[in-house]
């Protein structure tokens, strides 16, 4: 009964590598996540620059310099969000495969040859899903600390008001009702140990 549900299992993870992987998780990773990073990076960037300015400098000037930057990355994750099926899926499946990965490991694998290839597949999924919600959360968290140096920094300056009015923190959407936070990497990784301790119990 084991070798069976190691079969099915198996099966399963290879027409994840082999269909899903290349339709769905290879654009998220090709497409969407080294973009995220780049997002992240200016991010860090901005934050560093308005940081490092003396807090007696016009806030008015500080703000008008480095807004049509910000403006344009909020530009850019609108696009993506017209993408958050995708990302869904990505998060959906990365999750689901952790899981079918751990328990391959944990439950079925009994050569070395199995075992091998469980720690590597169950690594890589991992990979996946831990820097698929990192960076987006931190962008969320970055670029509202950005926005709350900026409100301190812009006095009562009334037009750096009706700016900073315009913008708002950076939203990465995964799926229509949830975005990524300083959170959701242990969001995640709460979800992956709960299923699979409850998958385990179910097939104990």
């Amino acid at each position: 009964m084991e070798k069976i549900g190691f079969a099915a299992l198996s099966y399963a993870l290879n027409l994840y590598f082999y269909v899903v992987a290349v339709l769905l998780l290879a654009g998220f990773i090709t497409l969407l996540l080294p973009g995220i990073f780049i997002v992240y990076l200016v991010l860090d960037t901005l934050g560093n620059q308005v940081v490092s300015n003396n807090k007696k400098s016009d806030g008015h000037l500080i703000i008008s310099h480095y807004t049509p930057l910000f403006q344009a990355l909020q530009v850019v994750t609108a696009q993506w969000n017209t993408m958050t099926l995708l990302t869904f899926g990505a998060q959906t499946l990365g999750i689901m495969y952790v899981i079918i990965s751990l328990l391959l490991l944990t439950k079925f694998a009994s050569t070395s040859g199995e075992i091998l290839v469980c720690i590597v597949t169950a690594l890589f999924n991992i990979t996946v899903v831990y820097l698929g919600n990192l960076h987006p959360g931190r962008i969320f968290k970055l670029s509202n600390n950005i926005l709350m140096t900026w409100k301190k920094q812009m006095r009562r300056d009334k037009l750096s008001k009706l700016t900073l009015a315009s913008l708002h923190p950076i939203k990465l959407n995964c799926g229509s009702t949830h975005h990524f936070d300083g959170g959701s990497v242990v969001e995640a990784a709460q979800i992956v140990i709960e299923n699979y301790i409850s998958v385990l119990l179910a097939i104990k």
